[in-house]
């Protein structure tokens, strides 16, 4: 972050306003499995910011706020007047995976989400730092404004999450659930002068059973501070949700697949939603200044190619988001879908022929086998029968010869008559 000194909230406000942007990629050893995601914040300063106030007693760190008229507002029951920040959000996922056939499965908002409204709330002395009591930090606090209602439905090719629930997750819905849960919560649970950047759980109750109903879906929190002589801190944290439709959806099972191969992606899961363990996050969790090489999320203050980039001229562009011109939420390989559907067509038809041949080969040696059969009793049987004829006939020409011999031995004269 900069090296401005925080004196008040206004120097605060100038140095979070901006463009924030966080990636995952994480990759499986073994297997084709990886995952890669983003979200990316912009804060800006709300138009109605002029009719904020302060009023004793009205502690916006405990989610009141001073109207116009000088009353103290519950930011839960009430819709407020004006805000510090509108904040709009874009975030998505591409996930490949599958083997021999693989998938890429995209889904994102397809442009920015927002406004959504927020107060920063000053901690007061008594929480402050005890280490360094001359610190300041500011915590976002989400209110409800006229603005909210902006945010009632999906943008066109929004495919991150159906229109049936897209209110619930990220409509007027999910501000009042973030309210709700923010004046339930102290505000210790997000702060820049923390030394880790993990924090609760904000669907724990949800994780691995039913018991307590569905999910409640939250929006990004976030905080900056300084401590005295140091540089300003920025903190974040946003569960990434993705809640798969139906068991039909292809995410239904990657993500346990995911969750089980990718250990580095904190990935968390499954949740309950609709009465069903089916939803899954990836945890954004963000401090600037904070050396954690286990976090898989690299951050970037301003944008980055490829990616999403709030356009101060025409506001949110999609032009950039990736498969953003797809309303597809899984895509084939293509290629490889069809090397690898030819290649077992060429071995089945190669199989086939194989089988055929041996068949007709197989038959081929049956009626050799066969002729060769029938040829050999009939050869032994003629021998048989020529083999007496023979002895009649040299037995017959024997005698014959002995009658021609005996013949001759009569005809003689003898030579003394």
């Amino acid at each position: 972050m900069s090296s401005v000194i925080i004196t008040t909230k206004d120097t605060a406000l100038n140095s979070l306003f901006g463009t924030y942007t966080f990636v995952s990629e994480s990759k499986a050893d073994l297997g084709f499995y990886n995952v890669m995601a983003f979200l990316v914040v912009h804060l800006m300063p709300d138009p109605l910011r002029f009719l904020g106030c302060t009023k004793k007693n009205c502690s916006e760190v405990d989610n009141q706020v001073c109207q116009k008229q000088n009353e103290c507002a519950n930011v839960e029951t009430q819709v407020v007047e004006w805000s510090d920040v509108s904040a709009f959000y874009s975030f998505g996922y591409q996930i490949n995976t599958g083997f021999p056939w693989r998938t890429h499965i995209i889904q994102n908002t397809s442009t920015f989400l927002g406004p959504y409204n927020v107060v920063m709330a000053q901690k007061d002395a008594s929480e402050k730092n005890k280490d360094n009591p001359q610190s300041l930090i500011f915590l976002s606090r989400v209110v409800h404004t006229a603005a909210t209602e902006y945010v009632n439905h999906p943008p066109v090719g929004c495919s991150i999450v159906s229109a049936e629930h897209f209110d619930l997750y990220a409509g007027v819905a999910a501000v009042q659930n973030s309210i709700h849960q923010q004046v339930q919560t102290t505000s210790k649970d997000l702060t820049a002068t923390k030394k880790t950047t993990t924090n609760a759980d904000p669907y724990a109750k949800y994780l691995g059973n039913c018991d307590n109903g569905s999910l409640q879906p939250v929006l990004p929190k976030f905080s900056i501070g300084q401590k005295k002589g140091e540089p300003i801190e920025f903190s974040l944290s946003y569960p990434l949700l993705s809640i798969p439709e139906s068991n039909k959806d292809p995410l239904y099972k990657v993500w346990p697949s995911l969750k089980k191969r990718l250990k580095d992606s904190a990935i968390n899961g499954p949740y309950c939603f609709d009465n069903e363990l089916k939803a899954y996050t990836m945890d954004v969790s963000f401090r600037s200044g904070n050396n954690d090489t286990q976090t898989s999320w690299k951050f970037t203050k301003g944008c980055l190619a490829g990616l999403p980039c709030w356009s101060s001229s025409d506001g949110a562009t999609n032009s950039t988001i990736p498969g953003s011109n797809s309303s597809s939420s899984s895509i084939p390989d293509d290629f490889n879908k069809a090397l690898l559907t030819y290649g077992c067509y060429f071995l089945l038809l190669a199989f086939l022929l194989s089988m055929l041949c041996n068949c007709l080969l197989s038959q081929k040696l049956k009626r050799t086998r066969r002729h060769q059969d029938e040829e050999q009793p009939l050869s032994s049987d003629r021998n048989d029968l020529e083999e007496p004829l023979l002895q009649n006939t040299l037995q017959e020409e024997a005698e014959v010869q002995l009658i021609g011999d005996d013949n001759e031995e009569g005809n003689e004269v003898d030579p003394t008559n």
